[in-house]
């Protein structure tokens, strides 16, 4: 969800590794662009946790992130399956990121980790973005590194969500 510069990268590692992915973004034409290398398309955020258990978002801004993962009628966590696991790449508040993680937990998801990246679009093009990623344990650091792995060449545990990455790279 989010196939913005960084997230159409992403997305399209996914499916060239093999991947299935349902793809959602507000601009029809990113959906578009993705069902073209071999996506499904999604028609809301709420659509897609209503199809996957493993959900990546790749969004711009706090707000965005609070509205993808909380909005009552098509947001993600309005039909998030039980025991789903969830990958937030945005670079957000680390506030936002346990708001999420606690309302995350409360719908019944397995887990929420946040996994901010650097590298540019270039790497994100490339599979060669680094991930920095905060996760309530390492099992769930586990899991998120197999699937960033898709996408990324380097990632790094840098504690729980929400953790101050600066000591960390």
């Amino acid at each position: 969800i989010g196939l913005g510069n960084m997230g159409k990268g992403m997305a399209a590692n996914l499916l060239s590794k093999g991947h299935q992915v349902v793809a959602f973004d507000t601009n029809p034409q990113a959906v578009q662009d993705a069902v073209s290398l071999g996506a499904s398309a999604g028609k809301s955020p709420k659509d897609v946790a209503s199809q996957c258990s493993t959900l990546v978002t790749m969004l711009p801004n706090n707000n965005i992130v609070r509205q993808v993962y909380t909005d009552l009628n098509e947001g993600i966590l309005a039909a998030l399956k039980v025991g789903s696991f969830l990958i937030d790449s945005s670079t957000v508040d680390p506030a936002v990121s346990k708001e999420i993680a606690a309302l995350a937990k409360d719908s019944g998801a397995a887990s929420f980790v946040d996994a901010p990246v650097s590298g540019g679009v270039n790497a994100a093009a490339a599979g060669t973005l680094t991930f920095m990623v905060g996760a309530p344990s390492e099992d769930d650091f586990a899991t998120a590194k197999a699937i960033l792995g898709q996408m990324g060449a380097k990632i790094i545990h840098c504690g729980d969500v929400g953790t101050d990455r600066k000591a960390h790279v």
